[in-house]
């Protein structure tokens, strides 16, 4: 079975975008989740956070958002501009075939035209 470019630009971008995710989201989206739940624990509960269960549930929930937003921005992003390098060089090829044709000479054997 023939797969597309399309297809393995695809995997090839979900890839790149994992890789991309480990290197350089991961530390940026647990930052920026962690300043969100602290924002969101601090509008709720006041002040300083204390050493309470639930503000810190608040802020780790908040990372783990962050980090789950991060991962899913590079995974979508990257996998997308993989399917549309596959969907170019896809067109690409498509524009290059060579169409055959063929027709009965007056002998009655067919003649092919490339």
């Amino acid at each position: 079975m023939k797969t597309q470019m399309s297809q393995k630009g695809i995997y090839v971008g979900a890839g790149a975008g994992i890789v991309l995710f480990a290197l350089i989201g991961l530390l940026p989206g647990s930052f920026m989740g962690g300043a969100i739940g602290l924002y969101i624990a601090t509008h709720i509960f006041g002040g300083p956070l204390g050493t309470a269960l639930l503000p810190r549930i608040i802020v780790g929930t908040a990372m783990v958002f962050g980090v789950l937003l991060s991962g899913l921005l590079f995974l979508v992003g990257a996998s997308s501009v993989g399917w549309l390098v596959g969907y170019i060089i896809d067109a690409a090829r498509r524009d290059k075939t060579v169409e055959k044709t063929s027709e009965i000479g007056e002998d009655g054997r067919e003649k092919i035209k490339i």
